[in-house]
């Protein structure tokens, strides 16, 4: 297992582990504005790289909205995505 959730039997235990290891952040309008232009920003960086794998991807939203919050909160990613890692390596956030 590439350290996904465990084995959980039941919707209880899936609400018990998420509710012990997650927290739930709020976002404002300016989240999603600020993620959008991490988003126009990366895919222009993704275009432009050496690595032809790398040059056909593309942020998601998602991928651009932790980004955000990773810059706002001052945490480091924990991701196996390549496009996320270049992406945020590239605006100096740590990558784990």
């Amino acid at each position: 297992m590439r350290g996904r959730i465990p084995g959980l039997r039941s919707i209880d235990e899936v609400i018990t582990y998420l509710r012990r290891y997650l927290k739930v952040i709020e976002l404002t309008f300016e989240d999603f504005i600020e993620a959008a232009r991490i988003k126009i920003e990366g895919d222009e960086l993704l275009k432009k790289v050496e690595d032809e794998r790398l040059r056909r991807r593309r942020l998601s939203i998602v991928d651009s909205t932790v980004i955000r919050l990773a810059i706002e909160k001052g945490a480091p990613i924990v991701t196996g995505d390549t496009d996320l890692t270049y992406v945020a390596s590239s605006k100096g956030i740590k990558v784990i």
